[in-house]
């Protein structure tokens, strides 16, 4: 028989009730990627359990698993980083949710989440975070997120004539997103400028603090946050429900 007793770093994603005193708790494992696991008194605890099986949290996730049933148990928790500053502002509680239903709903359970550290720096970014520099932190997550995970646009050349798109404006051609000039765009959907693309294409080889520093303007910015949900949007299959929720904060 294998172990049944593991130990992850997780991130807690979402929680639910189980009865009167149980919870039931969606991790994010850096390991195995999505986890679903009951937390056994955690709704009545006063104490760390209680604490720590809130989102959007960084534990150290001791749990139990039933191979007959297939399912997990909360062992113990032990917290890694707390991301207090999220709750203290408008626009980084928005953006913490957004990230963490893109994390919900698209990584693969049983496999390592290859984008687990970039989210996890993110968010340890964000929670200190000027008004000011949230958006920003929000496009190089997303977009290096969608890098990461092998769905990023190629912005080389068009998908339909194949020429180059060095310095031109382009547009993600829904509904794939595919990247194609303005000719053979014919007036269909919006285009990125090409100080948009470079600001992409010359951020991707920062580190992600240093990346927020990059220059960019601000119509730039705002169509790149756009471009980076659609994209997300078009991978989920349907809208991010926390971006509607907070629609107008989340830029």
């Amino acid at each position: 028989m294998g172990n049944r007793n593991h130990v992850f770093d997780a991130l807690v994603l979402r929680r639910w009730s189980i009865g009167e005193a149980h919870r039931g708790v969606g991790f994010l494992t850096k390991e195995r990627g999505p986890l679903s696991a009951i937390a056994h008194g955690a709704a009545k605890s006063t104490g760390r359990l209680k604490l720590l099986t809130t989102p959007v949290r960084r534990v150290v996730l001791k749990a139990y698993h039933d191979p007959v049933a297939d399912s997990w148990k909360v062992v113990d928790l032990e917290p890694l980083e707390l991301y207090g500053g999220l709750a203290e502002d408008l626009d980084r509680s928005a953006t913490a949710s957004v990230w963490s239903e893109v994390l919900g709903k698209t990584q693969v359970p049983g496999q390592e989440c290859e984008v687990y550290d970039l989210f996890a720096e993110g968010l340890g970014l964000l929670e200190g975070l000027a008004a000011a520099d949230v958006a920003r932190l929000n496009v190089q997550v997303l977009w290096r997120a969608l890098e990461l995970s092998g769905l990023a646009p190629d912005f080389s050349a068009c998908a339909e004539c194949g020429r180059s798109l060095a310095g031109q404006p382009v547009v993600l051609l829904p509904p794939e997103g595919e990247p194609v000039c303005l000719t053979c765009a014919r007036g269909r959907g919006v285009a990125l400028s090409s100080r948009a693309v470079d600001t992409l294409l010359s951020t991707a080889v920062l580190g992600l603090e240093e990346g927020l520093h990059a220059p960019v303007d601000p119509l730039d910015l705002a169509s790149l946050s756009v471009e980076a949900l659609a994209a997300w949007e078009r991978i989920i299959g349907g809208p991010l429900k926390s971006a509607l929720v907070f629609q107008g904060v989340v830029h």
